[in-house]
């Protein structure tokens, strides 16, 4: 069963898991940013946006991306980006050295980082919440 885009699921180390969808443009924008700063707002200290399925990312994407990196970063979160090749290259390209965003080849890798951390089974807040 494939993932559902935008779930946002707690793994066992306690990280905040968003399913990234199969595309991301202009018009994803957002739907993409609601479910991150949920997670950011569910305290989460590693927030994983897994884009290993996303087959294109555009720029405004990736802007959305650098935004949500800064909001976690206030709330004393790190964001990690599960994703490979130019996806990664066109988010740190837009980046820039100012931003330290944590890149992983795949989930897995985001998930076996020792630095993930957190509280197993905590629970988000209601999708319902607005961001």
């Amino acid at each position: 069963m494939d993932p559902i885009p935008y779930s946002v699921w707690r793994a066992p180390s306690g990280a905040a898991v968003v399913t990234m969808p199969g595309h991301i443009d202009d018009a994803h924008c957002a739907h993409v940013r609601a479910p991150l700063m949920r997670a950011v707002r569910s305290r989460a200290a590693i927030i994983i946006a897994d884009l290993t399925r996303t087959g294109s990312c555009g720029y405004s994407a990736a802007e959305t991306l650098i935004s949500v990196q800064a909001r976690a970063a206030e709330a004393g979160a790190r964001l990690k980006l599960a994703a490979a090749g130019g996806k990664a290259l066109l988010i740190g390209q837009i980046a820039g050295p100012g931003h330290q965003i944590d890149f992983y080849p795949d989930l897995e890798a985001a998930l076996a980082d020792p630095r993930t951390g957190g509280t197993a089974g905590a629970r988000l807040p209601p999708a319902a919440s607005s961001g």
